[in-house]
């Protein structure tokens, strides 16, 4: 049988990357919203450019098939579910002990 587990960590630490980026992604939209940090700084807005255009794909995916519930969006929490569901499989299933 074939030792998949250099892949399998490597696909694991790419989701807990990603999962991280979702999460700077959560914190610095609250900064901008209530203004604790400058939205006219160049360096803020690449970070933010650069998350948007990471994470707001798969959101809108995510949209498509879940409404909002009473106005507000899941969409983020669904994303750290699907997240971590795909740890768990991957870790479960193809991971060699």
């Amino acid at each position: 049988m074939i030792n998949l587990n250099p892949f399998v960590n490597l696909l694991g630490s790419l989701l807990s990357f990603y999962s991280l980026l979702v999460f700077i992604y959560i914190i610095m939209y609250y900064l901008l919203l209530f203004k604790v940090i400058n939205n006219y700084n160049q360096f803020v807005i690449r970070v933010n450019r650069f998350l948007v255009q990471i994470i707001e794909p798969v959101l809108e995916k995510i949209r498509k098939f879940i409404p909002n519930v009473a106005g507000i969006d899941i969409s983020l929490i669904i994303l750290f579910i699907l997240i971590r569901f795909s740890k768990d499989v991957l870790y479960t299933y193809l991971y060699v002990y």
